[in-house]
């Protein structure tokens, strides 16, 4: 496996403002993943590593349709970290094993569909 790993997600749900039941936030995120293995099936999404990586710099690019917050924009990230940890790419999202590089930097297009692309980089543990 390469020290660095390219992948491009669809966009997740915007949930900045949402003031959705736990359970249909929970439905979301569900059928969020679900795109995202079936997308991995299909070899959309490249195969995690054989051991998961312990410790990883991450860069992104968000591709949307309006320029939004920093804040709200890290928070677009959470579905896609969780995922990367539940199927073995990362040992864990916490600090002490993943590093952002910076807010994610965001490309407007409306041309384009929405999506996130991140870079993760391992390093020495």
């Amino acid at each position: 496996m390469p020290d660095a790993l390219t992948i491009t997600f669809p966009m997740p749900l915007n949930l900045a403002n949402a003031r959705l039941h736990w359970r249909v936030k929970h439905n979301a995120k569900v059928a969020y993943w679900e795109t995202l293995d079936n997308l991995q099936t299909v070899k959309r999404i490249p195969a995690p590593p054989k051991t998961p990586w312990t410790k990883v710099r991450v860069a992104s690019v968000m591709v949307v349709g309006a320029a939004m917050d920093d804040g709200n924009a890290m928070n677009r990230h959470k579905w896609v970290e969780d995922w990367l940890v539940t199927r073995g790419y990362l040992v864990d999202d916490s600090k002490k094993h993943l590093t952002w590089d910076g807010v994610p930097t965001q490309r407007i297009s409306r041309k384009e569909p929405a999506s996130i692309t991140l870079t993760l980089t391992q390093e020495a543990a």
